[in-house]
């Protein structure tokens, strides 16, 4: 169950957890949505947005771990640029998500406010830029994805 993941380690955990987070976010706010926004076709846009954030983030994590499994060569690189898919995500999800729920988001004790408040920290790691660039070093030379390369 995606809520189940919602807590995160005190380390903030693997790209997974992170994950984790920013499913049970998105479940959160579906759960939290108003009758209002639920009508509401710019809302639902919205909620939209943040369903292929998370789900395209979940995408990178589970192609990571396939090729961390098989020992592939570019499976750091893939993990590296796995990292910042994940990040970008989480910001996604967590404004959609404070736009969506409005000021009741912000509450101290409502579920979708810790969640965003864990994630915030959580998804801060150390030398991003850096390790994009190192990752995009790697992909300039040739694409990490695989079989269906671009390049």
């Amino acid at each position: 169950m995606i809520a189940s993941r919602a807590s995160l380690p005190a380390h903030g955990g693997s790209p997974r957890s992170r994950l984790g987070g920013i499913e049970a976010l998105l479940a959160e706010t579906r759960a939290a949505l108003s009758g209002a926004a639920q009508v509401d076709p710019l809302a639902r846009a919205a909620f939209g947005h943040a369903i292929v954030a998370a789900r395209t983030a979940g995408l990178w994590v589970r192609e990571a771990a396939v090729r961390a499994a098989r020992e592939d060569a570019d499976a750091a690189a893939f993990a590296r640029m796995t990292r910042g898919v994940v990040e970008r995500a989480g910001l996604d999800v967590m404004e959609h998500a404070a736009r969506l729920i409005g000021t009741r988001s912000t509450f101290e004790g409502q579920r979708v406010d810790k969640i965003i408040r864990d994630l915030s920290l959580y998804l801060r790691q150390a030398a991003p830029d850096q390790v994009r660039d190192t990752a995009v070093r790697d992909w300039i030379d040739h694409d990490c994805w695989g079989e269906d390369r671009l390049w």
